[in-house]
């Protein structure tokens, strides 16, 4: 497919997320390999991003089947679904950072801790608007971006963020939908669909 959700640098190649499948592109041949659902592979072929964790691998966040983590010889561990805890398996952004892996549902977010020296994973949290009693201002989460021992976490409802365990509202600095974070000069940036 030619929708690129997301991209992310692994095993020296280029991974695209696509709605066709997940693409490794070798920068150095140009050459081209697909990555296509199959048991005991990719749980599916409609990909919304992919990000490198802390022991190397792979996540893999799929439309509507959960998160997949490749291992660095390009297998897959099982994959980790609704049944497994995550609060819905339409993940839309992956945030990995030092050894936590953070996972944006469209039904709320979830912490993933993953010990490096291992690649043993633990799923400690997982958190709604309703268990936050609306400090995680929506469910639909889009983006998160880690300033200092701040989370902030973008949302279809607003802007939230996550320090010393607690979640606050961020809708007086932004109340609109956001898909993206970035940080630049002091100063947090969105994108949004009004600009």
């Amino acid at each position: 497919s030619n929708q690129v959700q997301g991209l992310a640098v692994w095993r020296g190649s280029l991974v695209l997320a696509t709605t066709g499948g997940i693409v490794t592109l070798d920068i150095a041949s140009g050459s081209f390999e697909k990555i296509l659902r199959s048991p005991g592979g990719s749980p599916s072929n409609n990909i919304l991003c992919v990000e490198r964790s802390p022991s190397g691998a792979l996540w893999v966040g799929t439309a509507d089947a959960g998160i997949a983590r490749m291992k660095p010889d390009g297998t897959v561990r099982r994959p980790i679904s609704s049944y497994d805890g995550l609060p819905g398996d339409r993940v839309q952004t992956l945030y990995a950072r030092g050894d936590t892996v953070w996972i944006g549902t469209s039904a709320g977010a979830a912490l993933l801790v993953e010990n490096p020296a291992t690649a043993q994973l633990v799923l400690t949290r997982t958190y709604t608007s309703a268990s936050t009693a609306g400090a995680l201002v929506g469910d639909d989460v889009r983006a998160f971006l880690q300033v200092g021992d701040t989370l902030w976490c973008a949302t279809t409802a607003g802007l939230s963020s996550f320090a010393a365990g607690v979640w606050r509202p961020r809708t007086a600095a932004l109340s609109s939908a956001a898909t993206s974070l970035a940080f630049h000069a002091d100063t947090i940036w969105a994108a949004t669909n009004l600009g």
